[in-house]
């Protein structure tokens, strides 16, 4: 994947940076609650306290920077995909990291008292604003980026069939996933991560906004929570000036998830 000699090849996850599913392991070694709850002041998706999950999870240990293990991999992982955009495009998943750490720098940026599990205090005196920043900027490029202008059509397509997301393009399966991810753990952090996504992408039109509630429907039967105020936070504002039945929409939106 990367190769700076003839002759010379190096694997970027294995030979530099731990493989996907290490990466993975390394985030659900983490608390997915908020650092503190009065972040719902400034976050929509934050609910109250009662709702966070407590779970307890592993001890993190610190560099001299004040980043944990998952942090100095994943920033480090996100200085390479800036300046490599196309190995960044070959690997969209690593997208949902990227997420992930600037969410867990963003909180602890607006509560510098509280403790994270991803940095520690000293961690406030690098620039973790410009790792923000950074993952801002890729995410941007990446969700923003394809030439099909069909792929978000294709994709809630396949969500509402329940299809592989096998077979897709880069962009689509990473957002079919995403979504499947996300449906099946029901945490606030993955919630707040696809809300960033579906910001991104949503590119509202008649036909898709009445797919996409379609699909909000599909997800309120099972219960998930979290996810479900995920889909009305995003969805709602956009897609009621579109969808053919709005007044159910606004209803259904209103007066199920919001209790």
């Amino acid at each position: 994947m990367v190769s700076d000699a003839p002759g010379l090849h190096v694997d970027l996850f294995g030979d530099i940076f731990p493989s996907r599913d290490d990466i993975d392991a390394m985030l659900n070694d983490l608390s997915p609650d908020p650092i503190d709850a009065s972040l719902a002041v400034t976050e929509p998706l934050v609910p109250p306290p009662s709702a966070f999950k407590g779970t307890r999870f592993p001890l993190q240990t610190y560099d001299s920077r004040g980043f944990s293990s998952y942090a100095r991999v994943v920033s480090a992982l996100l200085q390479v995909f800036i300046e490599e955009r196309q190995s960044a495009k070959e690997n969209m998943w690593a997208l949902r990291h990227f997420l992930a750490l600037a969410l867990y720098a963003r909180d602890f940026l607006q509560i510098p008292s509280a403790q994270s599990p991803v940095f520690e205090h000293k961690a406030l005196t690098t620039s973790l604003t410009d790792l923000v920043s950074k993952a801002q900027q890729l995410a941007t490029y990446l969700l923003t980026s394809s030439s099909d202008d069909g792929w978000l059509l294709s994709a809630i397509t396949a969500l509402i069939d329940n299809k592989s997301a096998d077979g897709f393009q880069a962009l689509p399966k990473f957002l079919i996933d995403l979504i499947r991810h996300t449906a099946s753990v029901d945490t606030i952090r993955e919630c707040r991560i696809l809300r960033t996504v579906l910001q991104h992408v949503l590119d509202v039109d008649k036909v898709q906004a009445d797919l996409w509630i379609q699909f909000a429907r599909k997800i309120e039967k099972t219960g998930l929570r979290h996810t479900f105020w995920a889909w009305k936070r995003v969805l709602m504002a956009p897609f009621l000036q579109f969808s053919s039945s709005n007044l159910h929409c606004h209803r259904f939106f209103h007066y199920r998830i919001c209790t």
